[in-house]
């Protein structure tokens, strides 16, 4: 399998039927995992649900950081893609007036987190609720200072905490 390449379950299962199992990173690569990841991402806002910011691309304009957020072109007050304390989006006066985007401090990339693991059972096939979206600096540090549990597929029984 090409590094990157999405693909359905289907056709990783054939390619690894020598091997007792499929290394996870493999898992997410696949088109069933994509769609789900998509759905929760959509249901979330397209924004971080513990810092509130929105995920960063990188439109390699001159004059501009290397990650930044769309806006739209011509608006006077922005809505800015990540909340306040409050939850509320934060509006400034626009100050890149003509472009499509405005810089950010660093880039943000989404990740769907697991609150928890059920041994043998496959990304997508956990309830939506048990899922959400953080960014990769979230996501990092939720498993810096916490452990999320592991249970087995029989019994729902703890078996052990995930590590990071």
């Amino acid at each position: 399998m090409e590094h990157g390449e999405i693909k359905p379950y289907e056709d990783l299962k054939k390619e690894h039927i020598t091997r007792l199992h499929i290394p996870y990173l493999l898992l997410l690569l696949t088109t069933e995992w994509q769609e789900k990841r998509l759905t929760i991402i959509q249901r979330d806002n397209k924004l971080c649900t513990n810092c509130g910011k929105a995920e960063t691309v990188s439109p390699n304009i001159s004059g501009l950081a290397t990650h930044s957020w769309e806006v739209p072109r011509e608006a006077e007050i922005l809505q800015l893609p990540f909340r306040d304390k409050n939850g509320e989006f934060i509006k400034v006066l626009n100050p890149y007036p003509g472009y499509d985007y405005i810089p950010s401090d660093k880039q943000y990339i989404f990740h769907v987190h697991h609150s928890y693991y059920i041994h043998n059972l496959l990304p997508w096939e956990y309830p939506a609720e048990d899922l959400q979206t953080l960014c990769q600096w979230c996501h990092l540090a939720f498993h810096q200072n916490n452990q999320v549990p592991i249970y087995s597929s029989t019994h729902k029984r703890k078996i052990r905490f995930s590590t990071f």
